[in-house]
């Protein structure tokens, strides 16, 4: 999945309110150092107004949260990608481990699509006022 496709379609809905790898040894032997390191998910979500009762400020304050959320699950999912370099799906252990890594991304994606739409819906009803 391109997450920065995903990224960039989530951050337009808040507007209105890979090279190709090279497979050789050097490759090789990076990909464990690669995935030696941990990726951080972001921690919390931010609080999203009643859009009904939420003042300008209150918006506008939820909107800089939910944008520095995007990039640091950003981060995260780009992470989560370079960790996936190097590992063969028809090893065992490798096979283990994309499946965690695709299960860690997908529920990345599912909580900042949940949180963009929660944002979209109180700066909805922000407008309707």
């Amino acid at each position: 999945m391109n997450t920065k496709i995903l990224f960039t379609s989530l951050s337009l809905l808040l507007v209105s309110g890979s090279a190709l790898a090279q497979e050789s040894e050097s490759n090789a032997e990076q990909a464990p150092a690669v995935n030696a390191v941990e990726c951080t998910a972001p921690t919390g979500t931010p609080i999203i107004p009643d859009g009904n009762v939420a003042s300008k400020d209150e918006l506008l304050s939820a909107q800089s949260a939910v944008k520095s959320f995007q990039n640091t699950n950003l981060d995260y999912l780009e992470c989560l990608d370079e960790k996936k370099k190097g590992l063969d799906p028809e090893l065992e252990a490798d096979a283990a481990e994309l499946a965690k890594l695709d299960a860690a991304e997908a529920a990345a994606i599912k909580m900042e699509e949940k949180m963009a739409e929660e944002f979209n819906t109180a700066r909805k009803y922000f407008m309707e006022r």
